[in-house]
Parts: structure tokens; sequence; C-alpha cells
């Protein structure tokens, strides 16, 4: 539209022909939907979970149990602050996201702009029940060398872990096991 637009007007942009008529669009790629078996989908699921909680990575079990279970964005999952998080009850608030844009971290609203709360299963407020112990223990250990930023992905020292961690860190674990 653009090009047929300045043919339109050649005597002020001063092009006579459309290159875009000549060429011929890319073809179209198949899409080719994998035979999904739930079942299977499910065992493998259960194993790496398996094999994560063994590896006793807390940071990592707890980022990818909450991404799994509740659905969060790495982003979302690295933005999760413990006042949002209410283990008694088994909820948590998805408020927000941690980014990183060039080589600084930014902080920014949902995907979709909303926030949202909804619910844990027992499993994941085991796991975050555990990861908080060893985070206070660590707390103990440094005392006020330990950083205390609340939120709940964070390093031994207490410093949150570079937004990219979960996704690197995971992609390790699964080319181990």
């Amino acid at each position: 539209q653009l090009f047929d637009y300045a043919l339109k007007h050649s005597d002020v942009y001063g092009i006579h022909v459309n290159p875009v008529r000549n060429s011929t669009p890319p073809k179209k790629q198949k899409s080719v939907t994998p035979d999904l078996k739930p079942y299977k989908d499910i065992n493998k699921i259960m194993e790496m979970l398996n094999k994560l909680h063994e590896n006793k990575d807390l940071p990592l079990e707890c980022a990818v149990l909450t991404a799994l279970l509740v659905g969060t964005r790495r982003g979302e999952t690295d933005y999760i602050k413990w006042s949002e998080l209410d283990l008694e009850l088994g909820s948590i608030s998805i408020k927000g996201c941690r980014t990183c844009a060039n080589v600084e971290i930014v902080k920014d609203s949902t995907k979709s702009g909303y926030e949202r709360e909804t619910s844990m299963c027992s499993l994941l407020v085991d796991a975050l029940k555990e990861y908080k112990k060893w985070q206070l223990h660590n707390k103990e250990l440094l005392g006020d060398e330990y950083y205390d930023s609340d939120y709940m992905l964070v390093r031994a020292d207490g410093k949150p872990y570079a937004p990219k961690w979960v996704s690197r860190k995971f992609s390790q674990f699964l080319e181990k096991y």
C-alpha cells in the first residue's frame, strides 16, 4: 500500500515502479501438530519434578513448580514477593514482572496488564514453605550481610536472581537429566 501511494504521487516521491509487485511472497510452512499423549506427558513431567526435587535446588524447584502449577510466565515468577503469597490460605497474587532490557532490570506490569490472584496446590505450598525456611536460615547465618528484598526467588545471600536465571538454570537441569 505504501508503494502504491508513492506511485500515485510519483512527482513528489520519485518512485515510478512498485518493486513489491515483482516479488513472490515466502511459502507458508506447514505446521506440524505433535501427536500428544497426555498420559505419557504427565509421566514425563512427574519424573522431571522428582529429579528436580532430588537435585535439592530449592529456588529452581519453586520457580518451576510455580510456573507449572500456577501458570506464571518467567518474568512473573521472577517478580513474585513473599508479601504476595499467603502460604496458610494457599493463595498467590501475580502483580507484575521483572525482565531484562539490555543490561537494565525492568519492572513492569503483567503481559496482560492485569494483576491476578489464584490458589496454589499443597505440593507448591509445601515446597515454598521449605524454601522460606532455607531463606530464613541463610538470613540468620549471614545477619546484616543478608540482602532482604522480599522477592521469592533469591540467592543464598538474599539478592534476587537475574531475570533470565530461571530459563538458563532450567535448561542446564534438562540437559543434565
